[in-house]
């Protein structure tokens, strides 16, 4: 078993030791696993073939634009129990999962273009708003899945989630929603889930 130390200032080598310090990750067919690794920033030479790259548990705050533009297979990234509060548009493509966070906002453009995108999970965070065209003008193809459950979200526009041809279940509960209006539920392909609509909180 590889030992995890906390190397501050530059990021963190993912799988290949160099010099002294050992690596980030455990790294196996297509898989990077960097879980519980203490680690501040997604650590460099993550290789370019990872489908499958599981960042949860650290201390990891932001991603910039591009972070993961040098994986193109990549289809699952796991980031839950960080403390994102920070995500540059363009930062990531595939499976997102982003709960249990400290995000409070998303850049109108974060998921623009992520065509192949299936899964979105933010819920757990403390997201106050979602900005007009999110994800209704983002070219969400593929997206059949999104989990906003348990922010802080007081209103949602109609349209919010309008252009989702694939979308199959969108949960709200536990937010801070006083109403839901009719127009902001897309009508097809929902009738299997639309349980997951009835989340007014009192």
């Amino acid at each position: 078993m590889w030992m995890v130390f906390t190397v501050h200032g530059q990021p963190r080598i993912a799988c290949d030791s160099e010099g002294d310090e050992s690596p980030a990750c455990i790294c196996w067919s297509e898989t990077v696993s960097c879980q519980d690794a203490d680690l501040t920033a997604v650590p460099s030479d993550i290789p370019p073939d990872t489908i499958v790259l599981k960042l949860s548990r650290n201390k990891i705050s932001s991603l910039p634009k591009m972070v993961f533009g040098y994986l193109p297979p990549l289809s699952t990234l796991n980031l839950r129990y960080n403390k994102m509060s920070y995500i540059e548009a363009g930062a990531f493509d595939g499976e997102i999962g982003l709960n249990d966070n400290k995000l409070e906002s998303l850049d109108e453009d974060i998921f623009k273009d992520l065509r192949r995108l299936q899964t979105i999970r933010l819920e757990d965070n403390e997201i106050k708003r979602l900005p007009s065209g999110i994800f209704s003008e983002a070219n969400l193809e593929d997206l059949l899945i999104l989990n906003l459950h348990e922010n802080d979200l007081t209103v949602i526009e109609n349209g919010t989630f309008d252009n989702l041809p694939s979308i199959q279940s969108i949960s709200l509960e536990e937010n801070l929603l006083m109403t839901v209006d009719c127009g902001m539920v897309p009508s097809q392909n929902m009738s299997a889930s639309l349980g997951s609509y009835s989340k007014v909180s009192s």
